[in-house]
């Protein structure tokens, strides 16, 4: 080890200042009392009116804090808003105060007198939030902003989102501020369960444990959120742990949530125990003893194995009881007896007997326990098996029963119904080729359902057999019994009064008279649906009108109707008939040569429905309408160009030539888009047939329209050479089809402009091969607007002594 070097008695650390630097001492203390007497000195230093308005503010301030009363409290805020504009450096703190006393005064108030002060202080929060305050008044202002918001409904999801946020620390009450979170997230739509969840987990948090009540109440909420997220199982340990100190209204409410969970989840063994416990305090339980009994009963039967025994006894004692409950459980202790022995049929309808005890009428029978329809099933399935049996005085009670739970017209009407059923059913095993059954076995069924309906119908008072008549009708159509279907609508239309079912009546009335040929009949059943202008079966009417318009050549009319189907769009307009009605316009305005318009009616059905299948030949006619367009523009311009005459002014010529132009360039970007509308539509066909290996007939005559629209594109843009190759190529690649003949046309006609006869003889020895194979009546000849096969060999014939005759001698100068 090293020896010191330091001399015994020397001071070790710091070394010593010398004289030189013990001026620094001073000279810092005289600048640290400087600066303290200047911070103390600032309040004398502010003006009269500064420190009035800082005592304002602190006033508000401690009174907000201490929970003074809120008119005093808004009197010190309207002082401080009178003033603050003074002191713009405030303005936040001042909004924050003026907003949170305005605050504390709405929630002291009834919501009558609330409902115009929480906008006030929405407003001034808003203002502080927006200016921002300082850091310790941000939790405080986070929550009565969004507060705020909540009570006046206004960005509902971001309120709780600040309130949420704040709670803990901007709340006076964060306990209140949690419960009220649970309240509005419940509420909120859709609901937030899962923030729900969270709240209702810090009221517990924040519940003292020596409140055992309140701790009860937290843990029952809880469970309920978790019931409602379909968390059953961690819903049950929160329940199991309301104990028997728990008040006992909450703990049989917890009882019975937890039978409720094991219910759900065919836990039928804990239920039961769960319910069995419950009849130690069944006078305390809502519905009492009975309600006990009858659910005990249920889980009994849904155990495996049933205990039909024991659910029998305690179903017996429900009944006895009586009451809502009691009633479901006799009527189902009845059916169970039918399922289990048909020994006991006879105490079965004695036990529905007893249940329905007091019913006289339909309207007597509320059970919220038994569904009116379930109990419809069980009588009828009871009324099967006791006419099976043969049985006519159990038969007959059931009837009778029937009549206590439904009109008395009702056996008619399940007669009917089960008629229907039967069809449906034949029906199914007719379309998977079960049993043998044939179309003319559905169709009689159908038809004996029909003739049931209508029987019901007339069984029933005036102003009811509408329904029955509308089954009827469609009983007797799914028949294909025309005659009958319509004779029954003719009656429905006459006393059905739901607007919606009475025009959509007039419409199926209507497609009948159309099928069958009664033009008039049809149009004038068309016109009584359109008068009921708020369904949507008024625009299928219209439809049906606009398209009988068009095929009468009247296109004007037809056009109207479309445009008041299309152009009074809304709920009525349904996308089917929207669709159908948007395709037939563009064939309307195709027709009438409006180009303009049907190009922009194309575009809207082919972006809009693009699965239609329609929309291919839809793209076809795109490319169709920008080429007459475009040939439209270089009329326009060559009408133009004939209006220039010799000795016009220079100036006015000049603008009849940009004119021109302006037509001729509008006209080549419309060839433009023709062509590249018929391009994509080439490219998505012949991918297609690449990767199928083929194309439905459809898909390829708009393949072949498509190239023979590419190559008129090039034509009529004077590129008479890539036209040239483009028809060629047809011709050769889709011999003996409409377009290939139509090709050979072009072929010959540009061979003779660009002065290639051989190339034009080539096309008509190809066409005339291919005539040669055809019979006069193929269907190529027999496609609308295409000559016979007499013609076409005509016109190649003289065709090809044009293309063979010599040109004649140029006699004009020569250049040499």
């Amino acid at each position: 080890m090293t020896p010191s070097t330091t001399p015994i008695g020397a001071r070790v650390g710091r070394a010593r200042r010398g004289v030189g630097q013990l001026w620094q001492v001073p000279t810092f203390l005289f600048g640290l009392l400087a600066v303290l007497g200047v911070a103390a000195s600032s309040p004398w230093r502010q003006t009269p009116q500064w420190r009035e308005f800082d005592g304002l503010i602190s006033s508000l301030r401690v009174g907000l804090d201490k929970g003074e009363p809120t008119d005093s409290l808004v009197g010190l805020a309207e002082q401080i808003h009178a003033h603050m504009a003074a002191f713009p450096g405030r303005k936040a703190e001042a909004h924050f105060l003026i907003g949170s006393a305005l605050y504390q005064q709405a929630r002291a108030n009834p919501a009558s007198t609330a409902h115009d002060i929480w906008p006030r202080a929405m407003d001034h929060l808003e203002q502080a939030f927006t200016l921002g305050v300082r850091e310790h008044d941000r939790p405080a202002l986070h929550y009565r902003l969004g507060y705020c918001w909540y009570q006046q409904k206004t960005n509902v999801p971001r309120a709780l989102e600040l309130m949420t946020q704040s709670v803990d620390k901007g709340a006076r009450q964060p306990l209140e501020g949690y419960r009220l979170l649970i309240e509005a997230y419940l509420q909120q739509q859709p609901v937030n369960l899962d923030a729900a969840l969270a709240a209702c987990r810090r009221v517990l948090d924040l519940t003292p444990s020596k409140d055992a009540d309140a701790q009860a109440r937290a843990r029952l909420q809880i469970s309920q959120v978790l019931l409602r997220k379909g968390q059953r199982a961690d819903a049950n340990k929160e329940l199991a742990r309301i104990g028997a100190k728990a008040p006992r209204a909450i703990r049989l409410q917890a009882r019975l949530l937890q039978a409720q969970a094991y219910e759900e989840d065919n836990q039928w063994t804990e239920a039961i125990t769960i319910w069995r416990g419950l009849l130690a305090d069944a006078p305390h339980v809502e519905g009492g003893r009975v309600r006990i009994c009858y659910a005990l009963g249920k889980c009994l039967q849904q155990k495996e194995p049933p205990d039909n025994a024991e659910t029998m006894r305690v179903w017996a004692d429900a009944l006895r009881l009586g009451g809502p409950a009691g009633q479901a459980a006799g009527l189902r202790l009845g059916q169970l007896r039918l399922v289990l022995d048909g020994a006991q049929a006879g105490q079965a309808l004695a036990d529905w007997k007893t249940a329905l005890a007091n019913v006289k009428i339909p309207a007597d029978f509320r059970n919220p326990f038994v569904k009116t329809q379930e109990l419809r099933a069980w009588f009828d399935h009871a009324i099967e098996r006791f006419q099976a049996a043969q049985d006519p005085e159990k038969t007959q009670a059931v009837a009778e029963l029937y009549r206590k739970i439904a009109p008395g017209d009702e056996a008619d009407e399940r007669i009917a119904r089960a008629a229907e059923s039967l069809a449906q059913q034949l029906a199914a095993k007719h379309k998977a080729m079960l049993d043998n059954i044939q179309a003319e076995d559905v169709q009689a069924q159908y038809r004996r359902a029909g003739a049931a309906w209508e029987h019901a119908a007339q069984s029933r008072p005036a102003a009811q057999r509408a329904d029955s008549f509308w089954r009827a009708a469609q009983c007797y159509l799914a028949a294909r019994d025309s005659a009958h279907a319509q004779q029954v609508l003719q009656q429905f239309v006459k006393i059905e009064p739901n607007d919606r079912r009475l025009a959509e009546g007039w419409l199926a009335l209507g497609d009948l008279y159309r099928h069958a040929g009664d033009q008039d009949s049809s149009h004038k059943a068309y016109h009584k649906c359109i008068e009921i202008p708020s369904t949507e079966f008024a625009h299928r009417a219209r439809l049906h009108l606009a398209i009988a318009q068009k095929k009468q050549n009247n296109l004007v009319k037809a056009r109207e109707i479309l445009d008041q189907i299309l152009t009074n769009q809304g709920p009525q307009l349904d996308r089917p008939t929207q669709e159908k009605a948007l395709y037939q316009m563009t064939l309307v305005l195709m027709l009438m040569k409006n180009h303009g318009e049907a190009r922009i009616h194309l575009k809207n059905f082919v972006q809009n429905f693009p699965e239609n299948p329609n929309v291919l030949v839809a793209r076809e006619r795109l490319g169709e309408c920008a080429r007459q367009l475009a040939k439209f523009e270089f009329i326009e311009g060559d009408k133009l160009r004939s209006t220039i005459k010799v000795g016009m002014p220079l100036e006015v010529q000049q603008g009849v030539e940009e004119r021109i132009r302006a037509h001729r360039s509008a006209g080549k970007a419309l060839l433009k888009e023709s062509a590249n509308d018929y391009q994509r539509l080439v490219d998505e066909l012949e991918t297609k047939a690449r990767s199928k290996n083929s194309l439905t007939d459809v898909e390829a005559m708009l393949l072949r329209r498509a190239w023979f629209g590419i190559g008129d594109c090039y034509y009529d843009d004077e590129e008479f050479t890539e036209s040239l190759r483009i028809f060629t190529k047809l011709q050769e690649s889709h011999r003996r089809t409409v377009e290939g003949l139509f090709a050979a046309t072009r072929v010959c006609g540009l061979a003779t402009l660009l002065r290639q006869p051989m190339t034009g003889l080539r096309s008509i020895r190809m066409l005339q091969e291919d005539l040669k194979a055809m019979p006069e009546n193929d269907e190529v000849f027999r496609t609308a607007d295409v000559p016979t096969r007499e013609v076409w060999q005509r016109w190649s014939q003289d065709t090809e002594r044009r293309l063979l005759t010599p040109p004649r001698k140029d006699t004009g100068p020569v250049f040499r």
